[in-house]
């Protein structure tokens, strides 16, 4: 990643900060792995990074769990998640979000083995749809969440034909602002073939 600098949602680029040197008094973040600590390494990530993962102004949280969300019709209603099928067209059909709900939840670990397995297995039925549905050469599952601090996963189905072979999806990482969404009638077709589906 030499000579590519990290820019924050606010398009500034953050200013660099020692970890375990913060000029705050309130707090003096550490990095710790079992008994070492590890000083003077410098933050990369957004300053108000651990709000984010602890839920200040997470998007997923304020929308609640609506049929629509920018353009993405959800197509199941789990018992911790809900699934959208996104709308704008990226070169993978069939690309889904799964979204996890019941309050903010940054990471799969700190779910309950019940609620995790749950949510894992609510992740499978829209997998096992999406392969159903549109028959991809490959179905990819990515779970991240450093963008959006909230759990949720990507199921991205892959063609012999996308634009990336042998590599992560290009849509997902560098959308194309000239890719229209996906038309309305193909869409509302897979909607409703994936709802009936996912019953």
């Amino acid at each position: 990643m030499a000579g590519r600098s990290l820019i924050c949602r606010t398009g500034e680029e953050p200013a660099a900060q020692a970890v375990g040197r913060c000029t705050e008094r309130r707090r003096t973040p550490s990095v710790r792995r079992g008994d070492a600590t590890v000083a003077d390494v410098t933050r990369t990530w957004d300053a108000d990074w651990e709000q984010r993962k602890a839920g200040k102004g997470c998007p997923m949280c304020s929308e609640g769990s609506p049929d629509d969300t920018y353009g993405n019709a959800r197509i199941d209603a789990g018992r911790v998640s809900d699934a959208y099928l996104v709308r704008g067209d990226i070169g993978q059909p069939g690309y889904t979000i799964v979204i996890g709900r019941g309050g903010h939840i940054a990471d799969l670990t700190e779910l309950s083995d019940a609620d995790a397995t749950t949510y894992l297995r609510e992740i499978l039925k829209v997998a096992r749809a999406l392969e159903a549905h549109y028959r991809p050469a490959k179905l990819n599952l990515e779970m991240l969440g450093h963008v959006v601090a909230h759990l949720h996963a990507h199921p991205v189905p892959r063609y012999v034909t996308d634009d990336s072979p042998g590599e992560s999806s290009k849509g997902l990482m560098q959308p194309d602002p000239r890719r229209k969404p996906i038309a309305d009638d193909v869409f509302h077709r897979d909607v409703a073939a994936l709802r009936v589906a996912l019953k």
